[in-house]
């Protein structure tokens, strides 16, 4: 999860200010949860990352959980698995008072029979598990629960975090949940999701749109107007990732143009 050494966070400066805040007032003891929505390659992971570096560097708890897309064959719980198995404590810890996890822990095996025999009490018993299991996390140390690409979780993954986030209150617990807001078609399932978590009072909705051409340009170092920035993806709007490769290769993404054409003023994005 860690972006480790490399280049320089490019144009979010404020948006980790936010995250920071964010962070700092779940320490304090108010629980929260930011779902950062986002076109692919606006920076979400990047973000996340040196927010969980400058987390972890604090002494904060860091979990992460990664949706997949498995296509007509969803994985259940899949990140809220990997959150547990990152949490600091055994699974055997964690199944002695909440059996209900057994099958969520890795390593554990399937739910015992006398658990999964009524679908609906296995369900809540899950979710209570969940929860409790970062409780109890958040009261040893303040924590960090980073949840990566939501538009890929699966009906339960959904419904678990929708029982998490509404129970949140003086935990010492901040979840970042990101998801890719041009994959959210009209009847996508997390459209309805979202639209119940953004009215929970801890819970933040933001939604990052691209950024101008002339920002592109300061991010890319291209920086003089006789240069026209060519982005791999079109319209120009600002991807980091893009502005990235074009500042390793500057050449390969630029061309010299007339300052005063029309169709490639800095204004035209």
């Amino acid at each position: 999860m860690a972006p480790g050494p490399g280049p320089a966070l490019l144009g979010r400066v404020a948006e980790l200010g936010r995250l920071q805040a964010e962070l700092a007032g779940a320490v304090e003891g108010r629980a929260g949860a930011v779902l950062l929505a986002g076109d692919a390659g606006i920076g979400k992971s990047r973000l996340a990352g040196e927010l969980a570096t400058a987390a972890s560097a604090a002494g904060i708890t860091v979990v992460v959980g990664r949706c997949l897309d498995t296509g007509p064959a969803p994985l259940p719980y899949l990140p809220f698995s990997e959150v547990l198995a990152g949490l600091p404590v055994s699974g055997r810890e964690l199944l002695t008072d909440r059996p209900a996890l057994r099958g969520l822990v890795p390593g554990s095996g399937p739910p015992p029979e006398d658990v999964a025999a009524d679908r609906e009490l296995d369900r809540l018993a899950v979710f209570d598990g969940v929860a409790g299991a970062l409780r109890a996390a958040a009261a040893q140390a303040p924590v960090l629960v980073v949840l990566e690409d939501l538009h890929w979780a699966d009906r339960s993954s959904r419904e678990l975090l929708s029982y998490l986030l509404a129970r949140l209150g003086s935990q010492r617990l901040l979840v970042l949940a990101t998801y890719r807001s041009d994959d959210l078609h009209r009847r996508h399932p997390l459209r309805r999701t979202l639209a119940e978590l953004v009215r929970l009072p801890a819970v933040r909705g933001w939604s990052w749109a691209r950024s101008r051409r002339p920002t592109c340009w300061r991010w890319s170092g291209t920086t003089r107007p006789r240069w026209r920035v060519r982005c791999p993806r079109r319209p120009c709007t600002g991807s980091p990732i893009a502005a990235a490769a074009m500042r390793s290769s500057p050449r390969r993404w630029s061309r010299p143009v007339a300052p005063s054409s029309p169709r490639h003023s800095p204004t035209s994005c």
